[in-house]
């Protein structure tokens, strides 16, 4: 098993860990080297929908509070992509249960497309986004009159007409490395693993 802990984007220390056949973990050696970073983003549409929203593509929209849409990804982060505009409203963003975020899609100009940043750096794998409305956002009343905004979402078949969007961020090791420890070093790091 290789543990990378990185100095910055593109130097990290590897660590390579082997089970010794007790259950533990033992270090096996460390090296610096160079990382490669390749960012990746990617579109999709939310997976289902709850409560009241109006679907013209691709600007759908939820009108009742506690409306939801959810999704599913494979990646490192998410975003979403909106419309926004003067009658936006507010969306709790719960990813895997845990993580929380409130974005608002209103502003005071037309965007066509508003790309909300969730969260990045989570860990790789499979995630879960839930998005429930709150309705109006308490900072800006919809031009529309209270009790009237709009939770905007994405949906449609180009790249920017889809709602939710993922990070994937893979890392490859460069050529040429440093070694982290002295030969002759008897500095031993260990883990139990269970599972």
């Amino acid at each position: 098993m290789d543990i990378a802990v990185f100095y910055n984007e593109a130097e990290a220390t590897i660590y390579t860990f082997e089970p010794d056949g007790n259950g533990w973990y033992r270090l096996r050696g460390a090296v610096t080297r160079m990382m490669s970073v390749y960012p990746d983003k990617e579109t999709k549409n939310r997976d289902s929908i709850t409560g009241v929203w109006s679907t013209n593509d691709p600007n759908h929209y939820a009108t009742e509070a506690e409306a939801t849409f959810e999704a599913s990804f494979y990646g490192t982060g998410c975003f979403l992509q909106t419309y926004a505009d003067d009658r936006g409203g507010v969306w709790e963003i719960v990813v895997d249960g845990v993580y929380t975020k409130t974005i608002s899609t209103w502003s005071p100009i037309v965007q066509n497309t508003k790309v909300h940043s969730v969260f990045e750096n989570l860990p790789e794998g499979n995630h879960t986004i839930v998005g429930t409305f709150k309705g109006d956002d308490p900072e800006h009343p919809p031009s529309s009159g209270a009790g009237t905004s709009r939770g905007w979402l994405k949906y449609g078949t180009l790249t920017t007409d889809k709602g939710i969007g993922r990070y994937y961020t893979h890392y490859v090791q460069e050529t040429g490395l440093v070694s982290a420890f002295e030969s002759a070093s008897r500095k031993e790091f260990a883990f139990l693993c269970t599972l």
